[in-house]
């Protein structure tokens, strides 16, 4: 097992996790704007934009926590210049819950894993095991323990940095070095939807403290949820009508 380095000592565990995983005020308000409960302004607006909405999170490293303003209606659309890819949520789902997409699998780097969920137990929320929630309002993304060890032991058989192991917290975290891209060594990893595959790079998977510390932003929970720290610099749009989700990568800058 390897200590923390000296200078992690003093740091008391609280304020390290809360340093790596503090949501920011913004995605608080986009967490009410765009949930599915029927006090949120989508649900009360729903008819005047035809029930369509959009939003676009900025990198994690945006230092002023500003996200561009979710967009409706018709102005939610895309450009036409990107190229987008659909999925639709999952049926059964009772409207005015949660959105819930089908996953399929999950690639690392270019590694399909081809991820058995026959060891994923079905809740009584979601009904399937490929089910996941798609939530902005949730910093880190779950996964069934099944599911989430699978991906746990690729991530950690092709990270070559050292291994940090913080008394009481089973996350992945890893000793980085702060010359340049602390992100430098780190796998990318793809989500696979029912016809979309959402990519995302290192950035968009660990979380940085200090620029020496990354902690890989997945964890096992008992609800399966994809949340915000994964979704950064992609045009998502929801259309509640046809419930279908759509999405494109996008340099998500204020504005």
């Amino acid at each position: 097992m390897v200590p923390a380095p000296s200078r992690f000592q003093k740091l008391s565990l609280v304020a390290f996790i809360m340093m790596a995983l503090l949501i920011p005020p913004c995605l608080k308000f986009l967490a009410l704007l765009a949930s599915c409960g029927p006090l949120s302004l989508v649900n009360q607006i729903g008819s005047s934009i035809d029930k369509k909405f959009a939003y676009c999170l900025p990198a994690n490293s945006n230092e002023n926590n500003s996200i561009r303003q979710p967009k409706f209606g018709i102005v939610a659309e895309f450009s036409g210049q990107e190229e987008v890819q659909k999925t639709l949520m999952a049926p059964g789902v009772p409207p005015g819950t949660y959105y819930v997409l089908n996953l399929i699998d999950i690639s690392i780097g270019n590694n399909r894993l081809n991820i058995q969920f026959g060891g994923a137990q079905t809740t009584a929320l979601l009904g399937d095991a490929r089910s996941i929630i798609i939530d902005s309002g949730t910093t880190l993304t779950y996964l069934a323990k099944n599911v989430y060890d699978q991906v746990a032991n690729v991530v950690a058989n092709v990270i070559n940095h050292e291994r940090f192991y913080p008394p009481k917290q089973d996350f992945l975290w890893y000793h980085v070095e702060n010359n340049g891209d602390p992100y430098d060594g780190l796998p990318e990893m793809t989500f696979h939807f029912a016809n979309a595959d959402w990519k995302l790079p290192p950035s968009n998977i660990f979380r940085m403290v200090e620029s020496v510390i990354a902690c890989l932003a997945i964890k096992d929970g008992e609800v399966p949820i994809f949340g915000n720290v994964v979704q950064p610099n992609m045009h998502v749009k929801y259309d509640l009508g046809k419930r279908l989700l759509s999405l494109a990568p996008a340099k998500c800058t204020q504005g």
